[in-house]
């Protein structure tokens, strides 16, 4: 179940502006959370204990596609300055100041 909210949210963050970085939660974690449930799975940890981390990870996961939802990727790069013409780079912050 949790993971079908996580693809939903994926597919959201992708439309915000985040494109290809909204897929980096979603591997990055199932990547962490495989080589961390291993390594308990060679320690002799129970099975509860790995399904209990799977789960925080789950929820790191969502928490940080929820982050993305929230803030919308704002395009720098390629803006031109209105008084010369040239393409320059724009740090968000100074999008903001104006």
């Amino acid at each position: 179940m949790l993971l079908v909210l996580e693809i939903i949210l994926t597919i959201e963050a992708w439309r915000r502006g985040w494109k290809g970085w909204a897929l980096l939660p979603l591997g990055g974690f199932f990547l962490l959370a495989f080589i961390v449930g291993f390594i308990m799975g060679a320690a002799g940890a129970s099975e509860d204990s790995v399904f209990g981390m799977g789960l925080v990870f789950d929820l790191a996961c969502i928490g940080v596609l929820i982050g993305m939802i929230a803030k919308p990727r704002v395009k720098t790069q390629g803006l031109e300055s209105r008084q010369t013409g040239q393409a320059s780079e724009v740090t968000a912050s100074e999008l903001h100041q104006n």
